[in-house]
């Protein structure tokens, strides 16, 4: 098998040989920029604070390698080079796989903390792991890992999770409780409502990023609600997310591996439910997740506790990014324009069905369907969305030709069609 070529923008190809003799059986999204089984070098402006950095050395691990550079830039703070060694990423065996997810977790934590110290601006950590992101070659369902934290929770029974960032939003469908008579068989939960709540920032009162579950409630004076000391507190809706001290720098989406049947009381443990989980560090975070399976919930080592909320109703939780669509019909030469929350985990598949249907075999008979993603580090404008080649290569070691389809779109991306 040929090693693939960079080509200037992103690549699916549909399996790909790593350096360590292993063949995937799962298509490939490559960056626009890379040398095969080569290291990868970028950079990150405006990120770090010269005087709060002792030594150029962020973060080195048998993976990944931040430094300070050492120039200002035009907002007089320092950027980061950035190194993605060749060691595992190139790699496809699952070993290899694992042990660059777990490097890419230490890196994104020990960014972090010099974030919490003062070496990094606030949100600079995330800026640079995104940058990162976008750069590895990954298979395409471990793209979200890179991109949100993504447990897909298929391995070994773990609970399913996602990191939550400005800009999604959380889709809440709750449930009720039906009463008709004793003994009735219509006794139970039943549909009772959506509800969505808009992800965003803010700078809390020590100049740290924190989440917020509405901008409004998020800039005022969150109200004070005595929901005990013991968690999980129980929410009720949106102003128990956004009560006073409630807010935190990162939150997690947990999904329980067994849930209470819809015909019995519920069960208030974590572990039975849709759990929501704050935490002021990336190492509270870490420790949270820890203890989720087990349904226990600890404090964490930061100053302020870990937070956790579940909701009434045995209600689903589902977080939702924005995408944008653009669709040219040849008649009359008309363009419409169109931005719309889709679930995390839509496809292009599901994307191309939703504006072209049919066979997606089909399509190139039919319609023009092409996508396009951004990137943000200094070798490629940050303003610019490259295209994603879908089918960049077909080597006849996967059987399946629409199985390039199945990568999982981003906050951001572009979807195009052209219908004729």
């Amino acid at each position: 098998m040929a090693p693939p070529e960079a080509s200037g923008y992103y690549q699916v190809v549909s399996s790909l040989e790593g350096n360590d003799g292993t063949k995937s059986n799962v298509p490939y999204l490559l960056p626009p920029q890379f040398e095969y089984s080569k290291a990868s070098h970028f950079s990150v402006s405006s990120v770090a604070i010269k005087h709060g950095v002792g030594g150029n050395t962020l973060c080195d691990n048998d993976d990944f390698s931040v430094t300070l550079k050492q120039q200002q830039d035009a907002n007089n703070l320092h950027p980061v080079k950035v190194t993605l060694k060749n060691n595992n990423m190139w790699k496809c065996a699952s070993s290899a796989r694992s042990t660059l997810r777990q490097n890419f977790s230490q890196l994104y934590q020990t960014l972090d903390q010099h974030e919490l110290q003062g070496k990094l601006i606030p949100g600079s950590a995330f800026w640079i792991v995104r940058a990162i992101s976008q750069a590895l070659p990954a298979p395409i369902r471990e793209t979200l890992f890179y991109r949100y934290g993504m447990n897909y929770g298929i391995e070994g029974k773990s609970s399913p999770y996602i990191d939550l960032e400005p800009g999604m939003r959380l889709r809440v469908d709750f449930s009720a409780n039906q009463f008709v008579s004793p003994s009735s068989q219509f006794n139970g939960l039943v549909p009772a409502g959506q509800y969505t709540y808009e992800i965003n920032g803010h700078t809390g009162e020590d100049g740290l990023h924190r989440i917020a579950f509405n901008s409004f409630l998020g800039s005022i004076a969150a109200p004070q609600i005595d929901n005990g000391s013991t968690p999980p507190t129980i929410a009720s809706g949106i102003i128990d997310l956004q009560a006073a001290g409630a807010t935190r720098r990162y939150y997690r989406l947990f999904y329980p591996v067994e849930m209470a049947a819809s015909n019995t009381p519920g069960d208030s443990n974590i572990a039975k439910n849709v759990t929501l989980v704050g935490a002021d560090s990336l190492a509270d975070m870490q420790l949270a997740t820890d203890a989720y399976g087990q349904g226990n919930c600890v404090t964490g080592n930061s100053p302020k506790p870990i937070k956790y909320f579940i909701f009434r109703g045995r209600a689903a939780v589902v977080p939702e990014i924005q995408i944008y669509l653009a669709k040219w019909v040849w008649e009359g030469n008309y363009v419409f324009f169109d931005n719309l929350y889709v679930p995390v985990g839509t496809t292009v598949r599901n994307l191309g069905q939703r504006l072209a249907g049919g066979n997606p075999l089909q399509w190139a008979n039919k319609v023009f369907f092409a996508a396009y993603r951004q990137i943000l580090n200094d070798e490629i404008s940050a303003d610019k969305r490259t295209k994603i080649n879908l089918n960049a290569s077909n080597n006849g070691s996967n059987n399946n030709p629409l199985s390039s389809l199945d990568l999982p779109a981003v906050e951001g991306d572009r979807f195009e069609v052209q219908i004729s």
